[in-house]
């Protein structure tokens, strides 16, 4: 098993704190991973046109969404990575986290994911960190965990830190103004004697304590869990139906919806018919590399399956039958978002 993770960082400076605590909990989790920069791409914020709903594929913006999207979609985990300008989270991450609007609809295309927070901030990131778990939530991802860390606010380096007042180094010193939590207060002269210099720099994540041991105990979680989920899945399906590893997704799909009368999810043998229906069409459409049709299917299928949850369908038949699909419309996506 070796599942997708994606990391995706929204700190435009290279090498940042946010990429290495991103890249570290990639690194640690062992499995097929890529990093994704924002700012070498064009993700534009959501538009709230709507194009996407009936297939989970934006089409209404043109720009790096539609190579990025493929690769969110593919993944089993995602590790966002932001930073924190004027005490609130960065606009690529936030565009980031806004397109995927795009595969919420009809079944949540990120359910069943695991995710991680990471925030870089001059003074307390926790915030903003809860603010990404607190989005995982509601995509149906489960988080993992948060890491937190001090960043290098950009007038520690603009060359006018000694004498701006309106920057963040001298503001920090004047008559009555401390930052709220910030952990290297100690480290600040008076504003007397105010000058910047190496040792009165924020520390990179390298020498934070601690920060790099939950980055790295972090990515051994997710690939724990990764493997956990993936096991599972396979028993379950091998004591379900036999020969599983010769199907397609569709035809996986297919098999267990015929006998899902059987396996008591569906109370009403009427039931399966047209769900049934649903199927065979994106199969047909599969078949005829219609891709984008395929998903549309496979969309008003597990829709069709989530309305009926709990009146027809038994919950945990439901929890398969719609985890399979996304896995159908995942090995579509790709091809599809392409045409």
């Amino acid at each position: 098993m070796n599942s997708l993770i994606l990391g995706v960082s929204g700190s435009p400076v290279p090498n940042s704190n946010t990429d290495r605590l991103v890249k570290c909990v990639l690194e640690n989790a062992g499995q097929k991973s890529e990093f994704v920069k924002l700012s070498q791409l064009e993700i534009r914020p959501c538009r709230a046109c709507l194009a996407c709903a009936k297939t989970n594929i934006c089409t209404g913006i043109e720009d790096d969404w539609r190579v990025l999207a493929p690769k969110v979609v593919e993944a089993k985990a995602l590790v966002i990575g932001g930073w924190m300008p004027f005490g609130i989270l960065d606009s690529r991450t936030k565009a980031f986290l806004e397109r995927t609007f795009s595969l919420r609809h009809s079944i949540l295309l990120n359910g069943g994911k695991v995710g991680a927070a990471i925030v870089t901030g001059t003074v307390n990131p926790d915030p903003v960190a809860d603010d990404i778990a607190e989005y995982f939530k509601g995509e149906g991802i489960r988080p993992m965990g948060k890491i937190v860390a001090s960043g290098i606010d950009p007038c520690w380096s603009c060359g006018l830190g000694d004498e701006c007042v309106q920057g963040t180094p001298y503001p920090m010193v004047r008559s009555g103004y401390r930052p709220w939590r910030y952990p290297y207060a100690d480290r600040l002269p008076s504003a007397d004697e105010f000058r910047i210099t190496p040792d009165i720099v924020p520390p990179g994540v390298m020498n934070q304590d601690g920060v790099i041991e939950d980055a790295r105990k972090l990515g051994k979680l997710i690939s724990t869990t990764l493997k956990r989920d993936e096991e599972a899945r396979t028993v379950l399906l091998e004591n379900l139906l036999s020969g599983i590893t010769s199907k397609n997704s569709i035809e996986l799909l297919l098999a267990l919806t015929e006998k899902s009368h059987l396996f008591g999810w569906i109370s009403n043998e009427h039931e399966p018919a047209k769900l049934l229906s649903s199927l065979k069409r994106a199969e047909a459409h599969r078949e005829r590399d219609e891709n984008t049709e395929a998903v549309r299917e496979l969309l008003t299928f597990g829709r069709d399956v989530l309305y009926r949850t709990g009146i027809s369908i038994r919950e945990d038949g439901s929890s398969l039958l719609v985890q399979e699909a996304r896995k159908a419309i995942a090995d579509l996506y790709d091809v599809a978002s392409s045409t």
